[in-house]
């Protein structure tokens, strides 16, 4: 029955992962409803308080990381862009940043690391295959590459 729950995940998970390979957003109905599902599963796994403690603890992991990916920004901003200075905007988008939020419920620290972790670096493996293979500059549809891994790991999971 608990694997039954995970696996569900992976149902509002599809169209979000297809709609950012294919337009890079994500609908916010989707968004909600995958949102709504982990909370949902985490608070059956964990409790309300496991599910609330993990959230707070992931999302302090994430401003920490929001806090170094601006200071980085405003260190070597200019040097990266013709055009003047880039903003967080050009490099996380709005869905990214609540999909990573959506999930935070399910993980511990060291699995939302780990999780972060394989997810950048599939992310970065996808974006220079694409780039080479199309040889053409593209961005990262992190809901989509992550969301893969988030699938993934729930399947090996539920094995």
């Amino acid at each position: 029955m608990t694997t039954m729950l995970l696996l569900l995940l992976t149902i509002p998970m599809a169209p979000l992962i297809i709609e950012d390979f294919r337009h890079r957003q994500v609908h916010i109905v989707w968004l909600a409803l995958f949102a709504g599902s982990v909370l949902g599963v985490a608070t059956a796994f964990l409790g309300i308080l496991g599910a609330l403690i993990n959230l707070a603890v992931n999302i302090c992991l994430l401003t920490c990381m929001a806090c170094g990916l601006l200071l980085w920004i405003r260190s070597n901003g200019s040097r990266l862009s013709k055009a003047g200075r880039i903003s967080v905007q050009d490099c996380v988008g709005i869905g990214d940043m609540v999909f990573l939020v959506s999930i935070a419920p399910l993980f511990d620290i060291r699995k939302y690391l780990l999780f972060l972790l394989v997810s950048m670096i599939w992310s970065l493996v996808w974006w220079a295959a694409v780039r080479i293979i199309r040889r053409k500059n593209v961005t990262i549809p992190f809901v989509g590459t992550g969301g893969m891994i988030f699938c993934f790991s729930l399947i090996i999971y539920a094995l």
